[in-house]
């Protein structure tokens, strides 16, 4: 709690009679400048609250109450965007040599709690600096890659003025990549290759 740059309340209204959450609190806040929120459509009170705790009032940009009905879901997006914009970040950093990077890419869904490795067909700019990649729309099963799949290179190069990257099937379902791994398949001299993680799961 000391070290927190955030501090996220999920249906938590800091009432005043819990002296125990609200001394633990208090104690950790110091003067860091870290960000406070509050998932609750029933927020009578809270920024008052946070701020008798010496945190942020709503103004500052440091608070942010989400009071939708569907304030969790809204809050996973937000998440979501978060977690593919760092993978963007990290792939954008990716030194990629003269002939290397070549090996094709997978997407790893999570279909009816099972991880099902798909193998990307197309890498297209979308809308609003984002990159789709487009996955084969086969049965949930594993697939192999195959000569002339886009590569670890290719994905490299789309995403140089990028902000998002989306996985999609070729039927139109869509989630935003927030995960990045490395494989090899069955060759042990095999350069690592992007491995992508898209968020939430692919129903059929």
């Amino acid at each position: 709690m000391l070290r927190a740059d955030r501090i996220t309340l999920f249906g938590y209204s800091l009432p005043q009679s819990d002296i125990v959450m609200a001394g633990i609190l208090e104690s950790g806040h110091g003067t860091s400048g870290r960000r406070w929120q509050d998932m609750n459509p029933a927020t009578d009170g809270i920024c008052e609250r946070v701020e008798m705790l010496g945190g942020p009032t709503e103004p500052s940009e440091r608070l942010h109450v989400f009071r939708e009905e569907r304030c969790v879901e809204e809050y996973a997006r937000i998440l979501c965007a978060r977690a593919s914009g760092e993978v963007v970040r990290q792939e954008q950093n990716l030194k990629v040599m003269e002939g290397g990077c070549s090996d094709p890419m997978t997407v790893t869904w999570s279909i009816g709690g099972k991880l099902v490795n798909r193998r990307v067909e197309a890498i297209t700019p979308g809308p609003g600096s984002r990159v789709t990649v487009v996955t084969d729309g086969d049965a949930a099963f594993n697939v192999a890659v195959h000569d002339g799949q886009p590569s670890a290179r290719d994905l490299v190069a789309s995403l140089r003025e990028a902000t998002g990257l989306v996985a999609q099937v070729d039927v139109g379902q869509q989630a935003p990549v927030v995960g990045l791994s490395a494989a090899n398949f069955d060759d042990p001299n095999a350069v690592p290759l992007p491995n992508l993680n898209p968020a939430g799961q692919l129903l059929h």
